[in-house]
């Protein structure tokens, strides 16, 4: 969202530095000699120099609000799932991931647990079982997963529907 409010305010500096130049003035004097129905808006819109700021910022707030009270209690129960493979250890899954922290990270176990970090098991199968599993029991909506970006929805070679973890191999790190 930063990104896209930087280069937003840069290309309204350019327009703004554009209007200041004698070009854009020539098209103003052009335009009031010739009226022209459909220009009509943009003499207004720009009244000295001041660029009418078409975002508006509450709604902005309040869809991000939205998103949040949305996606928190989602990003909690997936953080919480790969926390318990990550300090279960469970069929050895996550050796990898443990190994990593505590050896060449030097994290103890209390660090991991406080800070609840995760690992998301590498695998050659499709999407874990047990993940959608545990989400069909935590009442977790897949479409979301997909759509948040928790899961990617992918097709075989023989054309079959699976799922697949985006963070397949990774540690996870909450915050």
């Amino acid at each position: 969202m930063k990104k896209l409010s930087n280069r937003l305010q840069k290309s309204l500096e350019k327009i703004n530095n554009f209007m200041k130049t004698q070009e854009f003035k020539n098209l103003i004097q052009q335009q009031t000699s010739t009226p022209n129905i459909f220009c009509e808006p943009f003499k207004y819109q720009f009244h000295h120099n001041k660029i009418n700021n078409p975002i508006d910022e509450k709604e902005i707030n309040a869809t991000k609000t939205q998103l949040f009270k949305e996606i928190s209690p989602l990003f909690n129960q997936i953080r919480d799932y790969y926390h318990y493979l990550l300090t279960t250890n469970r069929n050895n899954e996550s050796h990898l991931g443990l190994e990593y922290l505590t050896q060449k990270r030097k994290l103890t176990i209390e660090t991991i647990k406080e800070f609840k970090l995760g690992y998301a098991p590498l695998s050659d199968k499709s999407l874990s079982f047990r993940l959608l599993n545990y989400c069909k029991k935590k009442n977790i909506d897949t479409t979301k997963l997909i759509e948040y970006g928790f899961i990617k929805d992918k097709t075989n070679q023989q054309n079959k529907k699976y799922y697949h973890d985006t963070f397949h191999g990774s540690i996870i790190i909450p915050h």
